[in-house]
């Protein structure tokens, strides 16, 4: 029985490959984090050289006074940095999905129609090249045993 993909390919799901895009992810937020732990750590730095004789406990009040609304900015954007992220993962995971998809329905001789890439996805122009190596994998398993040399235009 041959199974056939015919699914329509809408991006209704955020993570089509979970390992890839939670690494991707997690990368992110370690990066937020760092520059979020070397800002402070320069804004605390700086303070106190430019004010040594006042104590520390003032400065952080002060710093937090006048930092603290690009604090709350970068909390607030983290949630958005991360989700335009995975939407933008998902547009090279999900072809790689389905180009997987598809070897495993090649090695295990099912039909599975050509690829269909979405609309955005990268690597749009491998679609063609991927259908046409499919087709061709198609022809020769098609061909009578023997036939294979005669097609092919031995050298």
């Amino acid at each position: 029985m041959s199974t056939v993909h015919t699914q329509v390919h809408d991006r209704s799901r955020l993570f089509v490959d979970r390992r890839l895009q939670g690494d991707i992810v997690k990368r992110i937020l370690l990066h937020w984090l760092a520059f979020l732990t070397v800002g402070t750590a320069i804004g605390v730095t700086l303070r106190w050289f430019t004010h040594p004789t006042v104590p520390l406990s003032e400065q952080f009040g002060e710093m937090f006074a006048e930092f603290g609304p690009f604090l709350v900015a970068l909390i607030a954007l983290l949630p958005v940095f991360v989700l335009d992220t995975i939407k933008l993962t998902n547009r090279f995971a999900g072809p790689y999905v389905r180009f997987r998809r598809h070897i495993r329905d090649l090695v295990e001789n099912r039909a599975s129609g050509p690829i269909k890439f979405r609309d955005g996805d990268f690597w749009r122009e491998t679609e063609d090249d991927l259908n046409s190596l499919l087709s061709e994998i198609a022809r020769h398993r098609a061909a009578p045993a023997g036939a294979d040399s005669s097609t092919r235009g031995d050298q």
